[in-house]
């Protein structure tokens, strides 16, 4: 495929929306799983589910996206789990229920690397032209939501947000900021297209800001690839018994449960955690920063000739 239509191919269909918002959530992820019939509400027990939801969802929250998007037509993530079901028929809207989930790879299993390799497959009928809000129980990185939004524009449908009950710490930015493409091309050059060529990457324009923040903390696709090649040597994980640092784990998130009100819609982040997203920035040099305050400043028609016109320097 040549430079020049690498952009032209899939800006006109993945790319995300300029200013799309951030996910919908109503509670963190650790009172979600605490919260009792969970389990029996991921293995289809449909009753389960409606109390599980009715004991996490913010009312002023469900209020919140049924006034942004008045016409919004809900798609929940349909397989095994029914929450997602159960949460969208809680919210009010229309729930579209002709679209499923066909792969069966448990995605709680896999690593933050076999995520990006392992993409969500659906099957079903979309309507064209309609507006949809992707709703689902969890979301981590958004792999499955990208998935879906995906399936849902080759259909012919929009979509306008996505809702869940719980989001992980610093995963409500759905859409990836303006520069974060040119960032992983400005870091990695022409390699990053290794990561397409080997699968783990399908379409960079349907990645999520927390798959290429991900991306980022790696120092080059050789770890990148080195990564993935070691967690897929691992055996299956085994589920560990309780031990005294579950139980005091369990602990702090209850107390930060309490601290929850429905103004919040995510914890404050831990003392590690900013330590691990300032990376990919310290690790640019002052040229590479010099140029990245300009980019900003371009448009996006400019951005994918300047972008274009980079990646054909770096194959001469």
């Amino acid at each position: 495929m040549q430079i020049e239509t690498l952009f032209e191919v899939y800006e006109i269909t993945y790319v995300w929306e300029k200013n799309f918002p951030k996910g919908y959530g109503h509670t963190s992820i650790s009172y979600l799983k605490r919260c009792h019939g969970f389990e029996y509400a991921k293995l289809g027990d449909m009753v389960s589910a409606h109390s599980v939801v009715q004991k996490c969802v913010k009312p002023n929250r469900i209020r919140e996206l049924v006034e942004s998007f008045p016409n919004a037509i809900l798609i929940p993530v349909i397989d095994t789990n029914v929450l997602p079901l159960a949460f969208a028929q809680r919210i009010g809207l229309p729930v579209w229920t002709k679209v499923f989930r066909t792969d069966k790879t448990p995605r709680k299993n896999l690593f933050a690397i076999q995520r990006l390799s392992h993409k969500p497959t659906f099957a079903g009928h979309i309507q064209k032209g309609k507006e949809y809000i992707i709703v689902d129980d969890i979301v981590t990185q958004g792999g499955t939501a990208a998935a879906l939004r995906e399936y849902i524009l080759d259909g012919g449908g929009k979509v306008s947000a996505i809702a869940a009950l719980a989001f992980s710490i610093g995963s409500y930015d759905i859409a990836p900021a303006k520069n974060m493409l040119f960032r992983l091309h400005l870091k990695f050059g022409f390699a990053i297209y290794v990561l397409q060529a080997i699968g783990l990457i399908h379409v960079f324009e349907e990645l999520t800001h927390s798959q290429i923040r991900y991306l980022l903390r790696f120092s080059s696709v050789r770890n990148i690839c080195k990564k993935l090649d070691y967690v897929n040597s691992l055996p299956p994980p085994v589920k560990k018994p309780n031990t005294t640092h579950s139980f005091l784990k369990l602990a702090e998130s209850r107390k930060q449960e309490a601290a929850f009100s429905d103004e919040l819609c995510c914890f404050p982040m831990s003392a590690k955690r900013p330590t691990k997203r300032a990376a990919a920035s310290n690790a640019m040099t002052e040229e590479q920063k010099a140029v990245l305050s300009q980019w900003k400043n371009l448009s996006r028609d400019e951005q994918q000739k300047t972008l274009a016109a980079l990646l054909r320097n770096l194959k001469h």
